[in-house]
């Protein structure tokens, strides 16, 4: 086959089809083009067999263009590297949801849930959601309601009242019921009450502040910070009014008076502590142990017992009585053992040890 169709083809395919008729020619030349050896091999012998059949030379490019690209395009999908698998997202959870406290019960009858502390937890509760209407809105309301409350706001129900026609005017009328007339007057009452005793200083400083709120801008802050000495212990506020300049402002005095109250439980604890530490060098002394019986010589007697000088006296006595003193001991009705009063010779104190014989006229 001669090489007629070189002047008329690519200068490409003229290389490729010279190259062709040569296999070591043909193999450098792909190689150059980062071929395996493996796929050059296998479009050397496509092009080798179509030459063999004596096919033309544009046909014998085109097998060899086409061979190329299908060699290129397997080495391209051999020698990518593989692309790291994108996990699956987990699927993803709903977070928590804030949810506020449901409010306490509101009676109506005594101040321990305000009507205006009781309104503020339900507009929290409300504005989370899920409270559509002010039909709905009235319905929880009395549902967090026991007590005289429950009846009051059933009177409203049942009677069809105009303030259930909306949220903002059940709550208008809750506040113009149970809302306390003179809130001002009340606050001092609670604070005129409101004593430490056994309290420790920080919650009794707070619970002070919180009712001072109210009457903060009504009084001045000297008028205040009196009130807060008097509710407090005399030792304590004795040690407040040493300091000075006392603060001028409410925040920084009442931070004094936490500090001056931790202050006076620590002196407390260590005057404690002193009071009960045990000296070093104190020990105490052991009591006086009788010896005993098996380790005392043959003969000898255990201790007398404590007496009065007078028993001593008449225990020492070993020989028989006179009798003069057996004369005396009788008429004044004494032991003729020990001397004493109150009992005879065989009911003595002192024992029976004594031979009754050294006892002559002894009853």
């Amino acid at each position: 086959m001669e090489d007629n169709t070189s002047d008329s083809l690519p200068p490409s395919q003229v290389g490729a089809l010279i190259y062709s008729r040569a296999h070591s020619e043909f193999l450098s030349r792909f190689q150059s083009r980062l071929l395996s050896r493996t796929i050059l091999r296998e479009v050397v012998t496509l092009v080798s067999t179509a030459i063999e059949h004596s096919l033309p030379d544009a046909e014998v490019l085109v097998l060899c263009e086409q061979a190329f690209d299908d060699a290129q395009k397997q080495w391209h999908q051999s020698s990518e590297p593989s692309k790291p698998s994108v996990p699956m997202p987990a699927p993803s959870r709903p977070g928590p949801q804030f949810r506020v406290a449901d409010p306490e019960l509101f009676t109506g009858r005594d101040d321990k849930v305000p009507i205006r502390s009781f309104l503020l937890q339900l507009n929290n509760v409300f504005k989370l959601g899920g409270y559509p209407d002010d039909a709905t809105k009235i319905f929880a309301c009395v549902s967090f309601m026991k007590g005289p409350a429950l009846l009051h706001a059933t009177s409203f129900m049942d009677n069809k009242s105009k303030c259930t026609e909306s949220w903002e005017a059940f709550s208008k009328a809750l506040l113009d019921y149970y809302d306390d007339p003179d809130p001002t007057a009340s606050i001092m009452r609670k604070i005129n009450a409101l004593k430490q005793g056994t309290k420790p200083i920080g919650p009794h400083v707070s619970e002070f502040a919180a009712l001072a709120e109210g009457i903060a801008q009504l009084y001045p802050v000297q008028d205040i910070c009196d009130m807060l000495l008097l509710s407090i212990n005399r030792e304590l506020r004795d040690l407040v009014l040493r300091t000075h300049p006392l603060p001028d402002n409410l925040s920084d005095f009442y931070a004094l008076v936490r500090a001056k109250g931790n202050q006076m439980v620590r002196i407390h604890r260590l005057e404690s502590a002193a009071a009960n530490r045990i000296r070093p060098f104190a020990r105490p002394s052991a009591p006086p142990v009788a010896p005993s019986s098996a380790a005392m010589p043959l003969g000898s007697r255990p201790p007398e017992p404590d007496v009065v000088p007078m028993q001593i006296d008449a225990n020492r006595r070993r020989g028989p009585l006179t009798a003069a003193e057996r004369e005396h001991r009788r008429v004044n009705n004494l032991c003729m053992r020990c001397a004493q009063e109150g009992h005879y010779a065989r009911q003595c104190p002192l024992g029976t040890h004594v031979n009754a014989a050294t006892i002559p006229g002894n009853d």
